[in-house]
Parts: C-alpha cells; structure tokens; sequence
C-alpha cells in the first residue's frame, strides 16, 4: 500500500512484527477514515507479493468482519466514502500458503472470510481482536496467536524463495534479478528458475 500517510480525516500506518515473526510477516497496518469532507478519499493498493487478513474494527460482529485478500496482480485504487477503522496483516506469500492451509489461488478472485478458512478458532481470534482498546493491544492479539500457529505448524526456516520475497518488499519491487540474485548469494540464473517455479505453484 501506499507510504504512511496522515491527515485529519485519513490516518494509514505501518507497524514492525517482532522478531519472531519478521520471516513470515511483512508488517501490520492501520488505516482510518472519517467522511468530514465532501469528496472521497482514495487508497492506492501496489501489487506487493504478499497476503492481506483485514479486520473491519467497525464490525459490530465477528462473523464476516474479517477476510483474506490474496495475491494482487496489478495496481488498484479504492475510494472511501464511508467511515473505515482496518487493521491488517501483511503475510508473505510462503508464511500464507502454510498458516492458511490453502492455495493462494483461492483467494485470487473473491475475499474469503475467515472463519471459512480458520472455523470457530478464526471468529474467537477475531472477537478477541474486536475488543482490544488500543492497537498496541490488538497487535499483541495477533502475535500471540500467530507464533502458536507457526509452532502447532512447525514451518520450516525461510527458503530461497522466501528470502527473496522479504528483499523485494524491502526494496518496494525496485530491485534487479542481479541485485537480488547478489543479496541471497545465489547465481541470476538459477533464481530465475526457483522463481518461476514459485509462480507456477501460485
């Protein structure tokens, strides 16, 4: 998404995982907005490589309030007519292929709620997310849950792939195959062909 931005009606934020967690999570992020004027806000979404799980913290309810957004393909632009309070999580791809028990290629076209992929345990991790008071309360939640997961799940340390992926969104996708190819000590060639093969597993 776009950088950390602040006005008074429009407030988007980017938090840090833990250090347990940064192989698997890109980052969390808030985004608020309150309708005080009469235009539209907009929010430019950038193809990232990653998984989104988006709360709605508005919801009265934990049943549909929270989906997962899969891969995106291209830029897209949102426009915000009504109040929104979300938090996210910003998954890697291969953290999300593990911890969501699903092909990527299921949530390419359509969101899918929560509690479809994770059942009751989805809706009372959600629930208990909807009754944080503060954000720092709510990433707490989140992490909790989150490295028990990984643990139950016993996922393995960050493969090549996985490497790569973290340098990517580090460098925001303004990074060659060479350069890349460099950071992970590995011959442009041969990434190339671990790449490619990621792709066609998505």
């Amino acid at each position: 998404m776009q950088p950390e931005l602040h006005r008074p009606w429009y407030n988007y934020r980017e938090y840090k995982p833990s250090r347990r967690l940064e192989s698997h999570v890109a980052s969390f992020w808030t985004m608020d907005f309150q309708p005080v004027t009469e235009e539209d806000q907009w929010h430019r979404i950038i193809p990232d490589g990653c998984v989104d799980i988006i709360i709605n913290l508005l919801s009265l309810t934990s049943r549909k309030s929270t989906h997962v957004l899969g891969l995106t393909t291209r830029s897209e632009v949102l426009h915000f007519s009504e109040a929104r309070s979300i938090f996210g999580i910003r998954i890697y791809s291969e953290s999300a292929r593990a911890l969501l028990k699903f092909p990527l290629s299921a949530f390419m076209k359509h969101h899918v709620f929560l509690e479809e992929v994770w059942g009751l345990n989805g809706l009372y991790w959600v629930e208990a997310i909807l009754t944080a008071k503060t954000t720092s309360d709510i990433i707490e939640i989140v992490e909790h849950n989150l490295c028990k997961m990984l643990t139950d799940s016993n996922i393995h340390t960050p493969s090549l792939v996985y490497q790569s992926m973290q340098h990517m969104y580090a460098y925001k996708g303004n990074l060659t195959v060479t350069n890349l190819a460099d950071k992970v000590n590995f011959s442009e060639r041969h990434h190339l062909l671990n790449v490619q093969d990621t792709n066609l597993l998505w």
